[in-house]
């Protein structure tokens, strides 16, 4: 048989009964409003740049340089030739014709590589005051488009800005219609944290516990005890004032007594496994009795279904944490930041419990 389909209902697992009044408070706070995204941004231009001239064009090498080397060099090399020839001295005239030849080689040669880094300044300077023509002559238009530009961007600034005040606008209103329900959260946290300071009973120590522990919760006990070291408590027994032969007990207590923090941790069946009687369901007396005592008494009552810590008993200790951070300031632990939130359980009547009994339906999750 497939799982009872349960009517929508406003009470559900897990219940944190000690926050209730909060939540419901956050519940009717009016939703937060519908703010239009801002208008995109338009780039600032940049103001067009004057064009530079590429200067003076370069010069080639004049006949006049050429003259000087001539007039200074080869002239006085000659003369010296001559004078060796007349006094006989053969070896060094000729030796002073070939010094000549080689001067005048290497003269050859630098002319050449000037006169070629002189056609290369002349090509690159011709090139940039070609650009230079063109960018003074199209400046009149940059100018233009960049004024265009500018207004675009001075117009969609302004949109901007009437966009961001009225931004604050609207939150600044949703701010006011939300103050009466944040003082009032506000209040009942004082007044949530003055009765955790109020602890009236914590549970009682160094008695013996007779009850036996189920499988379900022997398996999250390992749970509790991973995330919370040191602060779990099973089978937690407080004494009930009005029955001093009763005593209430809580199938896992989250005790913090630095705080103080006193958690009841229930596990909710729909139906005792052997008996198929239903033991927990919407509307029980003795669930609400047995809230309210633990309330009376300073503790924060937190009620998961068996399927919940069968199926997800990290998100369950996830849950506990985030209640502990709610009431403490305290972070999530880092271990259960990343697992997945607890998803609610519809809290079942009389009538689907036994329904879930004739199904057999904890043996799908046990």
């Amino acid at each position: 048989m497939s799982k009872p389909t349960f009517p929508i209902r406003l009470i559900h697992f897990s219940i944190q009964l000690i926050l209730d009044r909060i939540e419901a408070v956050e519940q009717e706070k009016p939703p937060p409003p519908n703010i239009p995204p801002q208008p995109d941004p338009h780039p600032k231009p940049k103001p067009p740049v004057y064009p530079r001239h590429p200067g003076f064009r370069p010069e080639p090498i004049s006949r006049k340089e050429i003259a000087v080397w001539v007039l200074t060099v080869n002239v006085p090399m000659i003369l010296l030739i001559l004078v060796f020839h007349f006094l006989g001295l053969q070896p060094l005239s000729i030796s002073g014709v070939v010094a000549l030849l080689a001067i005048n080689l290497i003269f050859a040669y630098l002319f050449r590589k000037q006169h070629q880094a002189f056609l290369v300044k002349s090509q690159k300077y011709e090139l940039e005051l070609q650009q230079y023509n063109r960018d003074r002559k199209s400046l009149p238009r940059r100018k233009q488009i960049y004024h265009e530009q500018y207004a675009k961007y001075e117009a969609r600034q302004s949109e901007i800005e009437d966009w961001q005040g009225d931004c604050d606008r609207v939150l600044s209103d949703y701010k006011e219609q939300c103050k009466p329900y944040d003082d009032a959260i506000a209040s009942l946290y004082n007044d949530l944290h003055s009765k955790l300071r109020r602890v009236v009973q914590p549970p009682a120590k160094g008695l013996a516990q007779h009850s036996t522990i189920g499988f379900s919760e022997k398996e999250f006990q390992l749970s509790l005890n991973r995330y919370f070291p040191g602060l779990i408590s099973p089978q937690a027994l407080l004494k009930n004032n009005y029955n001093p032969t009763y005593w209430y007990r809580a199938d896992f207590a989250y005790i913090d007594p630095e705080v103080p923090l006193y958690i009841d941790i229930e596990i909710d069946e729909p139906y005792g496994y052997k008996t198929g009687e239903p033991i927990h369901f919407l509307g029980r007396d003795k669930d609400e009795i047995r809230n309210n005592f633990f309330l009376s008494k300073g503790w924060v009552v937190i009620r998961f279904a068996e399927e919940q810590v069968c199926l997800h008993p990290k998100s369950c200790c996830k849950a506990i944490a985030q209640v502990v951070s709610v009431i403490t300031g305290e972070p999530v632990p880092p271990q259960l930041i990343q697992v997945p939130d607890l998803q609610p359980i519809l809290q079942w009547t009389l009538e689907e419990a036994l329904q879930m009994a004739e199904s057999n339906y904890r043996n799908r999750y046990l």
